[in-house]
């Protein structure tokens, strides 16, 4: 295959352009979250515990499953979340070698703020598409997410 051709099959890639516009959308995210001191990844911990808060056996398997993340990774990323106090870990009387994870006040308030802040942006961005063309590309991802898991 010639570079020219190459290229262009690139340039028209769509798996290509989801994952440009998904590492934009996450650093936008991330310059947004820098004035809270936190991450996109540390944002969708809280968002998790905050939908999540009626369960009280939430623990940290339960996170890596939902963000599909190694262990050692949540562990550093729900350390700083302790530390700030946006969440608490207590022992799991049930089963011990657990610690349930709980969000606090604090961190149910900046998760409010976080959550507009998230959607104010995803309105900005999307404002000027029309609601048929975002149902059709919704679907379209569901397609695509469905061929990839």
């Amino acid at each position: 295959m010639d570079i020219s051709k190459k290229s262009e099959i690139i340039e028209n890639s769509i798996l290509i352009a989801l994952h440009k516009i998904s590492h934009q959308i996450y650093n936008r995210h991330n310059e947004l979250l820098q004035k809270y001191n936190l991450t996109v990844q540390q944002a969708r911990i809280l968002g998790f515990l905050s939908c999540n808060r009626d369960n009280e056996f939430i623990n940290q398997k339960d996170v890596e499953r939902h963000m599909d993340l190694r262990g050692s990774t949540i562990s550093s990323l729900i350390k700083y979340l302790l530390e700030k106090e946006y969440i608490e870990k207590t022992k799991n009387l049930n089963d011990g070698r657990y610690f349930n994870l709980k969000i606090t006040s604090k961190g149910l308030e900046l998760d409010k703020v976080i959550f507009h802040i998230f959607n104010d942006f995803e309105e900005t961005v999307l404002k000027d598409i029309p609601s048929k063309d975002l149902e059709i590309t919704r679907k379209s991802l569901d397609l695509i997410k469905g061929k990839i898991f």
